[in-house]
């Protein structure tokens, strides 16, 4: 089988990614956009912790998921930015799992009110607006992405640095080298025999009794040694 190449798998993780979050925006534009939303496509923001395309991918995902659901250039432009900055944060310190979501939730609560007030007009105080939208992005990204982390690798733990990974199963097919390494246990006959023979065991190819032979006339008493004898 040939090798995959690594800028076409990539490329195809990030389109599938941005696709992904279109379609989540779209699919829940009620709560996607307002001061206080609740984007599920955020979730996704946990996808940096196994590849490297998902920043390219949510950054174009949300410039495409805003354009597409009516936003205003100003919220298009640093909306994004903020998605981007996450991603990008998310990627840096996805040694520890829960620390990836962490960067959009700061990002987006340090940006987006801004432009709700001077893109939109929201007249709620800005602290406010801070809560309401890293309130969104915590149900959002721990809530929805990083507690879905364990199952993107499909074992049901998670395969990211710094955690714990399950032990690997090998099959017939794939081959399991260690197992041929480790020298068989013997058994306690097999270890009673091996002291009595000062440390080593009979081999197989050479038995300790004498084979007999399968000749005829091995096997069959001669007459002479039956036949009585006269006095």
């Amino acid at each position: 089988m040939k090798s995959r190449n690594p800028s076409v798998l990539k490329l195809t993780q990030g389109a599938a990614i941005a696709a992904l979050y279109v379609v989540l925006t779209l699919i829940f534009a009620p709560i996607s956009f307002g001061e206080m939303q609740v984007r599920i496509s955020e979730a996704l923001t946990i996808l940096p912790l196994f590849t490297p395309a998902a920043i390219p991918g949510l950054f174009v995902g949300c410039i495409l998921g805003n354009l597409l659901g009516g936003a205003i250039p100003l919220d298009i432009g640093f909306g994004s930015l903020a998605t981007l900055i996450g991603a990008v944060g998310g990627y840096l310190l996805r040694k520890n799992r829960w620390l990836v979501p962490l960067p959009t939730v700061l990002a987006n609560a340090l940006i987006v009110p801004y432009v709700l007030r001077y893109g939109y007009g929201v007249a709620l105080p800005i602290p406010l607006m801070m809560g309401y939208v890293a309130l969104g992005e915590i149900i959002s990204c721990y809530g929805l992405g990083e507690r879905s982390a364990p199952f993107c690798c499909g074992t049901g733990t998670s395969s990211a640095p710094g955690r714990t990974k399950s032990k690997p199963t090998h099959t017939l097919w794939e081959g399991n080298p260690s197992w041929a390494e480790k020298p068989c246990r013997p058994t306690p006959a097999a270890s009673r025999l091996s002291t009595a023979n000062g440390g080593t065991l009979p081999s197989p190819t050479s038995p300790s009794r004498t084979p007999i032979s399968s000749s005829p006339s091995a096997r069959r008493p001669s007459l002479d040694s039956i036949r009585p004898q006269k006095a």
